[in-house]
């Protein structure tokens, strides 16, 4: 049977979407299709069907009907879709190779599948050039109605040291003149829980200094639209339905410089405040550090205490600019009436 190339925008979103991931299973392009903007609950049978009729989709039964692999060829949608134009950004080597971590990207991609529907909206994209000279991210959500976006660094226990923290001065760089609507997360997400390789990436991230000489504690406080979390790849889920229901409250309400129209549950509260690494820079102890690291990463969260906020902390949870108007507005979490104020 012949199908006339023609695909609806959610379909095209769909495709090109399923065409950044290695291999999918039928779970996950049940969630791609979600994330795209889709109404029912999986991806019509027949446009399954006319992916595989046009040669953009294998599928591939090795394992069992039940484990099947839905394979999407990115370079045939490129084609068809986006007119032969690839969306990924390339670095060659020396070689004159495009170089990839298989490993490194099949687990961020299994981390990123995880809570994607919660990111309807927003555009996805895995960019692969990791020169030095240019900041490029392991993974990018983007939302355009509320200008925010969601930066994702993974380290899946082969980052260096000085790897790692050589990136925040570029962070910095990047994103010290936002837009006034603009607003960024900045996730660092950690295969296991290497608790020692994170407390001492922390005390390195301590002497670090931005290239205009700042610390990276005082750089962030002086750019409240910028949040650095710190976390486990099993904290990822928390955190993310967290932000995103902070975004989704900033949404509804038109929140500019008051948080007075939104509230966050206490879960959200604490996942913002605790894996933030603000929080993680306040510690002059090591061992501190250490333990506190071990409480956060092994308890359930809603095991640990509501922590007392200043207007401050709060007003960077919320990744707001402080005014006079924000500043003297109370706030209640919208599952008790506890003041969040010191």
């Amino acid at each position: 049977m012949v199908y006339q190339v023609k695909f609806s925008q959610l379909q095209k979103k769909f495709l090109i979407t399923c065409s950044l991931f290695h291999e999918l299973r039928y779970k996950d392009i049940s969630s791609i299709w979600e994330f795209a903007g889709g109404l029912s609950s999986k991806p019509p049978s027949s446009l399954i069907k006319k992916s595989r009729e046009l040669g953009i989709l294998t599928q591939d039964n090795t394992d069992g009907i039940k484990n099947t692999k839905y394979i999407f060829n990115k370079q045939k949608i490129d084609k068809l879709l986006l007119k032969g134009k690839d969306t990924r950004i390339g670095y060659k080597d020396k070689g004159g190779a495009v170089t990839f971590s298989f490993e490194h990207d099949l687990l961020l991609q299994r981390i990123i599948l995880l809570k994607l529907p919660l990111f309807k909206g927003y555009e996805l994209s895995f960019p692969v050039d990791k020169s030095f000279e240019r900041l490029v991210p392991d993974a990018i959500m983007k939302e355009s109605q509320l200008n925010h976006s969601v930066i994702v660094e993974f380290d899946n226990d082969t980052e260096r040291r000085f790897d790692f923290v050589s990136k925040l001065p570029r962070f910095a760089e990047e994103y010290s003149h936002l837009k006034n609507n603009e607003k960024v997360d900045i996730i660092f997400v950690f295969k296991g829980s290497p608790i020692n390789k994170m407390v001492t990436f922390i005390n390195t991230i301590t002497l670090t200094r931005t290239f205009t000489g700042e610390s990276i504690k005082d750089w962030l406080s002086n750019n409240p639209k910028v949040n650095m979390y710190f976390i486990t790849e099993y904290a990822w889920s928390t955190l993310t339905q967290s932000i995103v229901s902070r975004t989704s409250s900033e949404r509804n309400e038109k929140v500019t410089s008051d948080i007075s129209g939104i509230a966050l549950s206490s879960l959200d509260i604490k996942a913002l405040y605790y894996y933030n690494l603000m929080y993680y820079l306040s510690f002059e102890n090591g061992q501190d550090l250490k333990l506190t690291l071990d409480k956060i990463v092994y308890s359930d969260l809603q095991d640990l205490p509501l922590p007392n906020l200043t207007q401050q902390e709060l007003l960077k949870i919320y990744s707001i600019i402080p005014t006079k108007q924000s500043e003297v507005v109370p706030h209640q979490i919208n599952d008790g009436t506890t003041s969040l104020f010191n």
